[in-house]
């Protein structure tokens, strides 16, 4: 008896990748333009890209015809001495940093202002992450709320803020000082230890050295930006390590 076996074929057949685009509102606080009407409600375009396995969002346009309303509104009212301010895009609400020396203030910014934290030394830098924690500089540290929790600096040594005053918040959750006394750029990716990324300790303005920076912030491709007081001119972009040159 002959046994004949076929061979075996299987036909793999793939689905094409199929990109969906899904528009989602967000609420935005809104202006008025000048006749008086609200101004339409900004929304976000974004799909899921199967090539890089990631959302990719496609930020709104706002008309170039527009006219806005040029008279201000007044959101917050019964401090003296601000230092700083940011916006939680997820809730709409305003902090600032009552910056006086004694008894500077963590405040929500309202008529009249609601105090978050009291007892700060010369607070200066407020910034707000993806999860509505705020965090605040004052002096030699970094404090995070709800909680007053300490999350850069405090050490009593060199490797702490001589300074702190801008700070920036990273979607990792990564905190970057600007270092006003020791001239420098710190970068806390935790509690405990704090790594300088531009500047030595020491004023000038060589291609890595800051002279007494108040600010510092950074955009998605990883470039730095210090606002340096003492020269009056905002720095050209640093790139971090491990990106491309």
């Amino acid at each position: 008896v002959q046994i004949t076996q076929a061979p075996s074929k299987v036909q793999t057949t793939q689905a094409p990748s199929k990109v969906q685009t899904t528009q989602v509102p967000v609420r935005l606080v809104t202006s008025t333009v000048s006749t008086g009407t609200k101004a339409p409600e900004p929304s976000i375009n974004f799909h899921f890209d199967y090539a890089s396995s990631d959302f990719v969002v496609v930020l709104p346009t706002i008309c170039p015809t527009g006219t806005w309303n040029s008279v201000g509104t007044m959101v917050g009212s019964g401090s003296s001495t601000l230092r700083n301010v940011a916006v939680d895009t997820l809730t709409g609400n305003v902090y600032a940093a009552h910056g006086v020396v004694s008894n500077g203030q963590l405040l929500k910014v309202a008529v009249p202002y609601t105090v978050i934290a009291s007892s700060l030394t010369f607070p200066w830098g407020v910034a707000v992450d993806h999860y509505s924690n705020i965090y605040v500089a004052y002096g030699t540290r970094v404090n995070k709320y709800p909680g007053g929790i300490l999350v850069a600096g405090g050490t009593g040594t060199i490797a702490s803020p001589q300074i702190a005053y801008g700070i920036y918040v990273d979607c990792f959750g990564a905190i970057y000082v600007a270092d006003h006394g020791y001239h420098r750029i710190q970068l806390w990716a935790n509690s405990s230890v704090g790594v300088t990324i531009i500047g030595n300790d020491t004023p000038g303005s060589g291609p890595n050295q800051v002279d007494g920076p108040i600010d510092v912030k950074v955009d998605r491709q990883g470039n730095i930006y210090v606002l340096d007081r003492s020269h009056s001119h905002l720095r050209h972009p640093f790139k971090q390590r491990g990106d491309d040159q």
